[in-house]
C-alpha cells in the first residue's frame, strides 16, 4: 500500500468514526468497526513492525468473539487487512460514494 492510499483510507475511517460517535447515530457498534479498520490499515502499511504477531492472531480472532464491540473490532481489522488489494480507482469510487452519503445527512 502506498502513502496515497494510506492516508485517503485513514481519512475516511477516522471520518466515519466521527460520525457514528454523534447521538444521531444509535448503531454505535460501528465506532468499533472503525477502531478496527484503522488498526488493520496500519497493520497492512507498516507491515510486521506494526504490532507484534501474537496481537495481529488476537485481532483476527476477535471476528469469532461473543463480545459484540470485540466482534465488530475484529471485522474492522479484518477488512482494514483487504485494503491492500483494492485498487486507486475503487479508492476513488469509495471517496465518491462517501461524497453522496454525508451530502444527504
Amino acid at each position: 500500500m502506498n502513502k496515497a492510499i494510506f492516508d485517503i483510507e485513514m481519512n475516511k475511517a477516522r471520518f466515519m468514526k466521527v460520525v457514528y460517535n454523534t447521538e444521531t447515530w444509535s448503531d454505535n457498534l460501528k465506532i468499533h468497526y472503525w477502531t478496527g479498520y484503522i488498526r488493520g490499515i496500519r497493520r497492512v502499511f507498516h507491515g510486521e513492525k506494526f504490532g507484534t504477531k501474537k496481537e495481529h492472531l488476537l485481532w483476527l480472532k476477535a471476528i469469532k468473539s461473543i463480545d459484540a464491540q470485540r466482534k465488530e473490532r475484529g471485522k474492522g481489522y479484518r477488512d482494514g487487512l483487504k485494503v491492500k488489494d483494492k485498487k486507486t480507482a475503487e479508492l476513488i469510487n469509495d471517496k465518491k460514494t462517501l461524497s453522496k452519503f454525508f451530502a444527504n445527512l
